[in-house]
């Protein structure tokens, strides 16, 4: 069985040996029928070759590549529709095929699809983007348009074969070129397999253009007959268009596209911007046809009422297309705007991470020890009171040692809890240390203070905590001190710490005022309980 690389070496072989044998008969006979008809179903079935070479890339291709050999396939597939009917016209049906006919405009349209296979850029592995459908469709119309305008008006509103023949033969002629620049492009850009396949692509356009060049100067000069030497580079060119197929670009890797989100954005606004100008250039042919062009009177006409018409399709294009663009951006709005959310809610995540204790939700030493220097400052400024309380739970070394750390925790979270609770929204609270907590108690004179801390003390000590559903007590000792004027955070927090102390010496379980603020007495709390040993 014939796999795809032995398929397409059969290909090219078939369509050599078809080019060897028909250059020797062209060399070597003389007009006549018989070279006629061998002819006329030798180029389409040179055709057919290409056609079936580009119909096994397709069967192989995916991603960008199988959309670039599919518009080459459906190329491929118009010329040979058109190099096929004209042998059945001639000589089945006796049609003169050198008069104008409908293949004509058939041959012309099977150069759209190519051009617009070079829009898919396959050896960039893109993923070809949404927004080029549309634009490629208006270039296909304009294409449509120019023909219409060039060429029907000499082929079917006042026939004239010479008028006709010329104008197809530079309509057809600017329509390869620009085919031709679509591939030097590529070539430029691409690398590896894919820039073989468009040298070769390159050539056998090329090699097309120009023997059809000099084919149609033989005709002008009434020396071509079909079947004649003018048609063996003609037949090279077809060979070589198989032979180009022939060759392995290479596969797209797994993960389709290479290139950034901005760079299919640069590629589709530049079919976009080619879809414009085409669209421009027909008021402006309108305009010269009408005011500057010595066509007869129905022809002007005709142009007139052709570029009203694709005026309208093209129009109906841009606005589908502009709905598309609209629809795109208002998602891509509704994207930015969740992201931009989300974006605020993990700074908002990330800085609570980063200012608050992980266990107890309490700011932790960094943040409280900020929030104390800016209090302290707004203080001073406001001549208003702050008072810190320096927290340390008792005996709670022993509560590790006796229950495990995983009670410890919960003891810290239970005390950090009721903590909060007996809080104003404007006070702070923070972790401070291991079972330490600090907290700032804006506004207030020290008799607030203390009725802050002894509720706070009363609330850790009352209610035993349950753990694994016994009883667990915790007592809480508190060091207050107030601001003055001249604190500093390090002066406040050495007065909270010897109260501290003094309240531990004196007991535990109660609250200690600064024995600076004292006059030398520490007004002392009796405790509710002690821990439970």
């Amino acid at each position: 069985m014939l796999n795809r690389s032995h398929y397409r070496s059969f290909l090219v072989a078939a369509s050599a040996i078809l080019v060897v044998v028909y250059s020797f008969i062209a060399a070597f006979s003389s007009p006549s029928e018989h070279l006629t008809i061998f002819a006329d179903l030798g180029q389409p079935f040179l055709v057919g070759l290409v056609l079936a070479a580009f119909i096994c890339n397709l069967v192989g291709a995916r991603g960008s590549a199988r959309k670039f050999w599919r518009l080459m396939t459906a190329g491929a597939a118009l010329w040979f529709f058109s190099s096929a009917m004209w042998p059945y016209l001639e000589l089945v049906r006796n049609v003169d095929v050198s008069a104008p006919t409908f293949l004509d405009i058939v041959l012309f349209l099977h150069l759209v699809p190519m051009m617009a296979a070079l829009a898919t850029v396959p050896h960039e592995h893109r993923e070809v983007p949404s927004l080029v459908g549309l634009p490629l469709a208006m270039i296909a119309v304009w294409w449509m348009y120019l023909y219409s305008f060039v060429v029907i008006p000499w082929q079917y509103l006042m026939p004239d074969r010479a008028q006709y023949g010329s104008s197809f033969n530079v309509l057809y002629l600017t329509e390869s070129l620009v085919l031709i620049a679509g591939w030097l492009l590529l070539w430029s850009r691409a690398k590896a397999g894919w820039r073989s396949l468009y040298a070769a692509l390159l050539l056998a356009s090329l090699a097309y253009t120009i023997s059809s060049l000099f084919i149609n100067m033989a005709m002008d000069r009434g020396d071509y007959y079909t079947g004649s030497p003018h048609d063996i580079p003609l037949m090279l060119a077809i060979a070589t268009m198989v032979w180009a197929a022939s060759l392995e670009p290479g596969c797209a890797p797994s993960n389709e596209s290479q290139v950034t989100e901005d760079e299919d954005a640069q590629h589709a606004t530049w079919i976009s911007r080619l879809a414009i100008c085409a669209m421009l250039s027909v008021p402006v042919l309108a305009i010269w046809s009408l005011e500057y062009s010595h066509a007869p009177g129905p022809v002007r006409n005709f142009r007139i009422l052709i570029s009203f018409i694709a005026v309208v399709a093209l129009a109906i294009l841009l606005f589908a297309n502009q709905q598309i663009l609209s629809k795109k951006l208002r998602t891509t709005l509704a994207t930015v705007r969740e992201s931009f959310f989300e974006l605020a809610r993990t700074r908002e995540a990330l800085e609570y991470r980063a200012t608050h204790d992980g266990m107890t939700g309490a700011m932790n030493r960094s943040a409280i020890l900020g929030a104390l220097e800016r209090e302290l400052s707004r203080s001073a400024r406001s001549e208003i009171g702050l008072a810190i309380l320096l927290i340390d739970l008792d005996h709670f070394k022993a509560i590790n040692d006796r229950f495990g750390h995983a009670a410890g925790d919960i003891a810290i979270v239970a005390s950090c809890t009721r903590m909060q609770d007996c809080l104003r929204a404007h006070d702070y609270v923070g972790r401070y240390g291991g079972e330490e907590f600090l907290i700032i108690v804006t506004d207030c004179d020290q008799a607030a203070a203390l009725h802050i801390a002894e509720r706070i003390r009363t609330r850790i000590s009352e209610h035993p905590i349950t753990l694994n559903a016994n009883p667990l007590y915790v007592t809480a000792t508190i060091g207050l001190t107030m601001s003055r004027p001249e604190d500093v955070p390090e002066s406040l927090l050495r007065r909270a710490d010897l109260a501290l102390y003094e309240g531990k010496e004196a007991g535990r379980n109660r609250v200690s005022v600064s024995s600076e603020l004292m006059s030398g007495q520490s007004e002392l709390a009796q405790p509710a309980h002690n821990v439970s040993h």
